[in-house]
């Protein structure tokens, strides 16, 4: 009966690609509490990751008025459910705040190169994944998606065709 027992199983089930009960879970967190920052995050973790994007749009910004003074890889998560709502330009601009605060956090520097790429900013694309290059020279389209656990096709498709336009090489 533990929220944040329940957000943190939701994330470990997304994260093993069980997006079913991932949301399930993630449903009966906020249900046993609606003002539980961490369970909001979990739970706009997973439903990024299993295809609502939109859905985690409003639970990542719920978790951000619960807490003002949220940790600023928060903002690479929104940014990168933004960029699969369908809003290049939103998500560049938390994306953009996010690797200002947090250079080194990995996991926003591909919704960061894809969100440029579809909103034109093709010199912005490259250098994200010169960052990724740099920090990761053996990264390559062929190894990137392993580290992601999102349930559509169509979504990794989309990530894989943006990083390929800012130049990660295939493999």
């Amino acid at each position: 009966d533990s929220p944040l027992c329940l957000g943190r199983l939701a994330f470990i089930l997304v994260l093993n690609r069980r997006h079913g009960e991932a949301i399930e879970a993630g449903r009966q967190a906020i249900a046993l509490n609606p003002g539980a920052y961490e369970s909001r995050v979990d739970y706009g973790i997973v439903l990024t990751n299993a295809g609502d994007p939109e859905g985690a749009v409003r639970e990542l910004r719920l978790a951000m008025a619960l807490d003002p003074f949220h940790p600023p890889i928060l903002r690479a998560v929104l940014g990168k459910a933004l960029l699969l709502a369908g809003n290049a330009e939103a998500a560049l601009a938390e994306l953009r705040w996010a690797t200002a605060l947090v250079p080194d956090y990995f996991y926003a520097y591909p919704p960061l190169a894809v969100a440029a790429v579809e909103a034109g900013h093709p010199d912005e694309a490259r250098a994200a994944v010169a960052t990724l290059r740099r920090r990761y020279p053996a990264l390559t389209l062929a190894n990137v998606a392993d580290n992601w656990c999102m349930r559509n096709a169509a979504d990794v498709a989309r990530m894989l065709a943006g990083l390929r336009a800012a130049g990660l090489p295939e493999g």
